[in-house]
């Protein structure tokens, strides 16, 4: 045991506590974490060489032409960088493309030499990204493709040192990769080299009196702009964004500053949002809205929400190897931003001024803004809660309770039947019976309490329907559905199988009484077959069932139509195959021709009387009487 090095016996004591783990993940995060390992002992052994081999390169840098890239150097000595890996690289041209070649033996901690003899990430940059190391620039400040196992999680930091011959031109670079320090977080950008030069280009070319209000912000906008991009970004692009920034003070809106990264690897973007509208479900969105429009393959960000009014999100989009970054147009792509901000609620006031006007919008909006709960907003567009709200206010107190049956073109061959009540509930099992008896199929229910500002809360039970076959067009039976429903709640109809004839045949709540009326009077009288058979026949023949009541309503408003309307009767009779049905109708027929008298047509009565000739009965038993009144 004494001769198992350190990552073994890690290896050893990790296999210990996994041992359920499939023995090729095993494998994989053994061989993991031995890499992880091998990086640490690399960095921390090489440490020392890596620091000594930038302090030669500062100590061989012109003091008088790179006074400022000479002391930020040295700045990073200072603990203010933790070295990880050093290489060095020549750079020469094979088949007319540029090379970066790995000098032997230049390898420090993880830049190790591993039998490698170009750089990798270099060769995968688009030839355009690729031209930029013939640039005569001699710091190259930017982030690494790779991540950090050392030290923290997060991007490695890279700090090129570029190497020029006699005339000026490239021909080398020195790579160190690490981490910037809190230290170098922590400290003034005013203090730091590089950096300090850099702000005041951009305060001297904005020309604002330092002592002045504008002077101050834009100060305080460049000391917390965000550590990283001011390392990176070229001035121009910060002048450009730190007068965005002023402008935007602490104005509520949106606003995207975007800097693509010179080698193509990544697109810094840096979002200005109102701090009240900030959570973690908005921030996924602008990941997934920026990632798509600049085909990026991967995300990482940073949320500050110290500011009073505006907080800032910084992203970073990291595209494929090889692969240019997309060019979307940059104002289009910020009002996407806007638009995925906009909250429920905001696209609610829209929708409540475009339909009521911004007086009664305004009115509405006090007492609706939050009376919507979380599944309710997840669920249904603005739309529906404008259409909501005005059943809602609609309600009376008498019988409290609204409907609405619709049809949503999102949904092709279902029915929505909303029904509204304040305070109670409607049972479940009360209401699934009656939609059942008005003959259509329920799939869902789902139920919303809302609980408008100064009121007693609503029950908003939105139920999933299909029509049964042959079914009339919703705008024919909309209403008359609306009444049967109602009527079955309030008593006032009953609840029975000939309400299937609203969506069947088209009848009223009214219409479906006379027919019920006579189905009890043939059942007392004549009929032999079952109340349950004889409501059957008439759902199973919609057109004679409104047919015949046709022909009551024309025989006692003499409109002139009852023989054409018997005649018609007759026909359709005729093609009935079911004897019993067939039996069942005509005797419908003939109480109806034998019916003298009725109160149908005397107001709004809550009975129907009906007087008949019983001599005109077919099947009545002697004696017959000369009237019956059946009520």
């Amino acid at each position: 045991m004494d001769q198992i090095t350190g990552i073994e016996r890690v290896s050893i004591s990790f296999l210990a506590e996994v041992q359920v783990c499939d023995p090729a993940k095993l494998a994989e995060l053994e061989a993991g974490i031995a890499r992880v390992l091998a990086d640490v002992r690399a960095a921390v052994e090489d440490w020392k060489p890596m620091q000594a081999r930038m302090a030669e390169i500062v100590k061989r840098l012109s003091a008088d032409r790179y006074d400022e890239e000479r002391a930020f150097l040295a700045w990073l000595l200072e603990d203010h960088f933790t070295f990880l890996g050093c290489r060095g690289y020549d750079l020469s041209t094979v088949n007319g493309e540029d090379v970066l070649r790995i000098v032997p033996g230049s390898g420090l901690g993880i830049l190790r030499e591993r039998g490698e003899t170009v750089s990798a990430s270099f060769a995968t940059l688009p030839p355009e990204a690729r031209k930029r190391a013939r640039v005569k620039e001699l710091l190259v400040l930017t982030k690494a493709n790779a991540r950090s196992t050392v030290h923290r999680p997060g991007q490695l930091d890279y700090v090129g040192i570029k190497r020029f011959n006699d005339k000026g031109e490239v021909i080398g670079e020195t790579r160190f990769l690490g981490l910037y320090t809190h230290k170098a977080y922590s400290e003034s950008p005013m203090q730091v080299p590089l950096l300090r030069s850099k702000l005041g280009d951009v305060i001297k070319r904005a020309g604002l009196l330092p002592a002045g209000y504008s002077g101050k912000a834009l100060a305080s906008i460049l000391e917390s702009y965000p550590r990283d991009e001011l390392l990176q970004i070229g001035a121009e692009d910060l002048y450009r964004h730190a007068r965005a920034i002023l402008q935007l003070g602490d104005r509520q809106r949106l606003r995207l500053l975007v800097r693509q990264d010179p080698y193509a690897r990544f697109v810094s973007c840096l979002i200005f949002v109102p701090r009240e509208r900030y959570n973690t479900e908005l921030r996924q969105r602008f990941q997934r809205i920026l990632t798509e429009a600049f085909n990026g393959a991967s995300s990482e960000f940073d949320v500050d929400l110290s500011a009073a009014t505006l907080g800032r999100i910084l992203m970073r989009i990291r595209t494929r190897p090889g692969e240019m970054t997309a060019q979307p147009e940059l104002k289009g792509l910020e009002q996407r931003l806007v638009e995925a901000m906009r909250r429920w609620e905001d696209d609610l006031h829209a929708a409540l001024v475009e339909r009521h006007g911004e007086e009664r919008a305004a009115k509405l909006f006090r007492v609706y803004e939050r009376a919507f709960p979380a599944g309710y907003r997840e669920e249904y567009p603005v739309e529906s809660a404008v259409t909501d709200i005005e059943m809602i206010e609609s309600l009376a107190p008498q019988p409290d309770l609204g409907m609405n049956l619709y049809a949503p073109q999102a949904e092709p061959g279902i029915l929505h039947f909303k029904i509204y009540r304040r305070g109670s509930r409607v049972p479940l099992s009360d209401s699934l019976p009656m939609l059942e008896r008005l003959g259509v199929r329920v799939f869902f229910e789902h139920p919303h309490k809302v609980e408008p500002a100064g009121s007693a809360p609503v029950r908003v039970v939105d139920f999933g329907l299909s029509l049964p076959p042959g079914a009339l067009p919703l705008e024919q039976v909309r209403e008359h559905f609306h009444e049967a429903f109602l009527g079955m709640f309030t008593g006032t109809v009953e609840p029975d199988s000939l309400n299937r004839l609203v969506l069947a045949a088209g009848l009223d709540a009214r219409e479906i009484r006379v027919l019920r009326a006579y189905a009890r009077y043939l059942r007392q009288g004549t009929s032999t077959f079952s109340l349950a058979y004889v409501e059957q026949a008439l759902v199973a023949n919609p057109r004679i069932a409104a047919l015949l009541v046709r022909l009551f309503f024309s025989r006692f408003k003499n409109d002139g139509k009852e023989t054409q309307l018997a005649t018609e009767i007759a026909t359709a009779l005729d093609a009935v195959q079911n004897l019993d049905e067939d039996r069942i109708l005509r005797s419908f027929l003939a109480v109806i021709q034998a019916t003298t008298r009725t109160n149908c047509f005397q107001g709004e009565k809550t009975y129907l009387s009906l007087k008949l000739d019983p001599k005109r009965v077919p099947g009545l038993p002697e004696p017959r009487p000369m009237f019956e009144i059946w009520v």
